[in-house]
């Protein structure tokens, strides 16, 4: 049914009414899988997902400076001797990295050094923490850079100093700087232009929210970007992949999210797939504005805000039933390995292979492990020996790509939902819902 409505609407209304949004959950295999998809059966590049760092601003902004080795790693993050944290809340956002953060400050005397508009807890730890008016960040690091003079009310009054931050900085040596959502777009660009003149090897973090929203980001799942952060402006780039995937690739970039929503209500995007996504809540959507659309499909383990609305919903199978990679915030690759059995599920792999195949498109896939190695092979920055992965090794990643610069600031935006406690799975849990907290009214365990 979903291919016949596919096949439809693109001979009714071409390929250009078709939208497709993606997770930051998928694996990167189907991820890449997706992006292959969208852009050769379907013929459009009308595909996004939830961005929740901008990732392309700092392989941008590290690719103009030629200093692409700086991304920092996890365990960096243990290593650093001083810290510079920009925006963002890791004790509730980024456990692990909040973790690296105080055991750096506690084993091994790390200084830390905060710039934040929110309290969070790791003030606790902070060698110097300046508090700033609400969505300050941007200002401050112009500042910080001297750039502009920082407006007056900028800092919170008896909430540190710039001047005195500036100067700490200045004497450390190999810092490593990590930013939330609030630095984007040309903000990332300053943020690494100072970084670079600080002494030593200073490296960088972005960080964003959920298991893969760099492998998200990484393996092309944007409007206007391919695998590996190639433009589409890039013949050069189109070329490499069309001779991959033996198929042409629209050169006009397609619509972002907000775009593709606007689309709908004007009758523009007739058909809408959502693969791992809840745009619905994500995007704050009324209750009815997706009824518009001819079609909606979405893949999905549980059901949402959107599936209310879909037409199709097939049933995804979760990370532990199924195999592929995903790639950490800090671009570190990991495998993910099956550990149960599937349930009348297929995984999103499974899913755009066999849409692919009623749609006329037979690839030469047989499993993730397939994909996997064509990553691996074809797509910059993914080179890696497969064996540390497969031995359960994080291994490192290096993009080199130059994508455009980012439209809108509005693009990037942290779901700010303390992941664990969003309620998006743990409130389909009997158990959980069983439990006494859960059942007082308005209390939420999750």
């Amino acid at each position: 049914m979903a291919a016949d409505r596919l096949q439809d609407v693109l001979r009714q209304h071409g390929p250009d009414a078709i939208a497709v949004i993606g997770s930051n959950r998928t694996t990167n295999e189907e991820n890449y899988l997706l992006g292959r998809f969208t852009r050769t059966v379907l013929g459009t590049n009308n595909l996004d997902h939830h961005r929740t760092a901008d990732y392309p601003s700092l392989v941008r902004a590290l690719t103009e400076a030629k200093a692409t080795d700086r991304y920092a790693s996890i365990e960096n993050i243990l290593e650093a001797p001083s810290i510079f944290l920009v925006g963002n809340d890791p004790t509730h956002q980024h456990p692990l990295v909040a973790h690296q953060i105080r055991q750096a400050v506690r084993l091994h005397n790390a200084r830390l050094y905060l710039l934040n508009s929110r309290e969070i807890k790791l003030q606790r730890q902070a060698s110097h923490s300046v508090m700033l008016k609400p969505v300050g960040e941007p200002e401050a690091i112009r500042a910080l850079a001297g750039m502009q003079a920082p407006a007056v009310g900028l800092v919170l009054e008896n909430a540190g100093s710039l001047d005195t931050l500036r100067e700490k900085l200045q004497k450390e040596s190999d810092t490593l700087i990590i930013f939330g959502d609030e630095i984007r777009g040309k903000d990332v660009a300053d943020l690494v232009r100072w970084g670079l003149t600080l002494a030593g090897r200073t490296q960088f973090v972005a960080l964003g929210d959920y298991a893969n929203s760099r492998g998200a980001s990484d393996l092309g799942l944007l409007p206007d970007v391919l695998p590996g952060y190639a433009s589409l402006a890039d013949q050069a780039a189109r070329t490499h992949y069309e001779s991959i995937w033996q198929a042409s690739i629209p050169s006009r970039p397609g619509r972002d999210i907000p775009s593709i929503l606007k689309g709908v209500q004007s009758d523009e995007i007739k058909a809408l797939l959502v693969f791992g996504s809840n745009p619905v809540k994500t995007f704050h959507l009324p209750q009815q504005y997706l009824s518009k659309l001819t079609f909606l499909m979405v893949a999905e383990l549980f059901p949402t805000e959107t599936t209310e609305h879909a037409h199709v919903v097939l049933p995804a199978a979760s990370f532990a039933e199924k195999s592929g990679t995903i790639t950490n915030t800090c671009g570190q690759v990991q495998a993910v390995k099956k550990t149960m059995r599937k349930a009348s599920t297929q995984s999103d792999l499974e899913i755009l292979l066999i849409l692919a195949r009623l749609l006329g498109q037979k690839w030469p896939y047989q499993s993730a492990d397939d994909v996997l190695r064509e990553i691996i092979a074809q797509v910059p920055g993914y080179a890696m020996a497969l064996p540390n992965l497969l031995l359960g090794h994080a291994v490192s990643t290096q993009p080199a790509g130059m994508p455009p610069e980012l439209a809108s600031p509005g693009l990037i935006f942290s779901s700010r939902d303390s992941l664990f406690t969003s309620g998006t799975l743990s409130r389909y849990s009997w158990a959980l819902n069983a439990v006494d907290e859960a059942k007082k009214p308005h209390g939420h365990i999750f």
